[in-house]
């Protein structure tokens, strides 16, 4: 191996390296200051922001309580207002049902005095022709004997109208006696319809 490989293998000597140097105790003292400083600046920045972040918490918190109170009393508004709204509901199906049933009785009442009037219509021209027919057997009455004819000198027509006057006149009481009853019957009718 030659001179120049050799030299070349062999390390060179490093540069000198200055020796660390410690900070002093005042130094260091200093530091430490300065980093407490700092510390307790950042600590009252925190605490600062921490109380600011409270404060804001509890002011949501608080307007969180006035909305759910709002909230709930706003519902238990509705609810009673929902109830009333249900029973007038109730109360007006009620009144409609009423109101439903008296008009189904008034047109049962109506038909009722309808049939009534009807009944007395036809009435009061069956009574009309009975008096017409009790009118003819009074004029047919008039112009018979008013006696009854005796043996001896009535032919046997006489007897036969004095007959017919007699039946004509138990007719015609009868008649007047159907009368007064379809009379009463019509009134107590027409009375029991309205």
């Amino acid at each position: 191996m030659t001179e120049a490989a050799r030299s070349k293998r062999q390390p060179r000597s490093a540069p000198e390296t200055p020796e660390p140097r410690f900070p002093t105790h005042q130094e260091l003292e200093s530091h430490a200051t300065d980093l407490r400083n700092q510390l307790d600046s950042r600590k009252r920045e925190v605490d600062r922001r921490e109380a600011a972040l409270n404060a804001r918490i509890a002011e949501w918190e608080s307007i969180w309580r006035q909305a759910e109170l709002r909230l709930a009393e706003r519902e238990l508004g509705l609810v009673s207002q929902r109830d009333a709204a249900e029973a007038l509901a109730e109360t007006l199906a009620k009144r409609g049902d009423d109101l439903a049933r008296r008009e189904a009785e008034l047109a049962h009442r109506e038909r009722l005095l309808d049939q009534a009037e009807q009944l007395l219509e036809r009435q009061a021209l069956d009574l009309q022709a009975r008096q017409e027919e009790l009118q003819r057997f009074r004029q047919r009455i008039a112009t018979a004997s008013p006696t009854p004819p005796t043996a001896a000198r009535s032919p046997a027509r006489e007897w036969e109208l004095w007959q017919q006057r007699q039946e004509v006149q138990a007719e015609h009481q009868r008649l007047e006696q159907q009368i007064r009853q379809v009379t009463l019957e019509t009134q107590r009718k027409a009375r029991r319809a309205a």
